[in-house]
């Protein structure tokens, strides 16, 4: 009984939907600029400005996810955050050249000798660089600001 009743819910909540808005020639624009790497965003207040009508953004992720196998390749610039029913998009993790903390050796670790220094970088309010050197025994600390990184 109940899921006779989900059915038909569905079935009425389709038929009171807008009918999909992106077809024909408004379509093939949107695939030619994704295909371009275009945003979503980007098309659609692109599509303002040349007055080709207004396309929401959401419209335009939701044309990619009814068929996103297609679409995938040119997936890469998009943001795809998670949670709101959209993908994370992979490889966004930057790699640092420092080494590991967990590599540290263990006379560092237990602050057994003067030299061992850690370096960090700040930002000021002004997003200027602010480099800080602790070192691990004595607690010795320099900060300087950095011109450039």
């Amino acid at each position: 009984m109940p899921s006779s009743a989900e059915q038909k819910a569905r079935r009425r909540y389709k038929k009171c939907r807008k009918a999909y808005r992106l077809q024909g020639q408004l379509k093939r624009l949107v695939v030619q600029r994704l295909q371009l790497d275009w945003s979503p965003e980007q098309i659609s207040e692109r599509f303002k400005m040349e007055g080709l009508g207004s396309l929401s953004h959401e419209c335009i992720y939701q044309m990619i996810r009814q068929d996103l196998n297609r679409y995938r390749p040119h997936l890469r610039r998009l943001r795809w955050f998670k949670g709101c029913g959209r993908y994370k998009q992979k490889g966004t993790h930057r790699h640092s050249f420092q080494p590991n903390i967990k590599e540290r050796p263990k006379a560092a670790d237990q602050r057994l000798r003067l030299g061992d220094i850690e370096r960090d970088i700040m930002f000021a309010k002004r997003k200027t660089p602010i480099l800080v050197c602790v070192d691990r025994k004595s607690r010795y600390t320099v900060i300087r600001q950095v011109n450039n990184l």
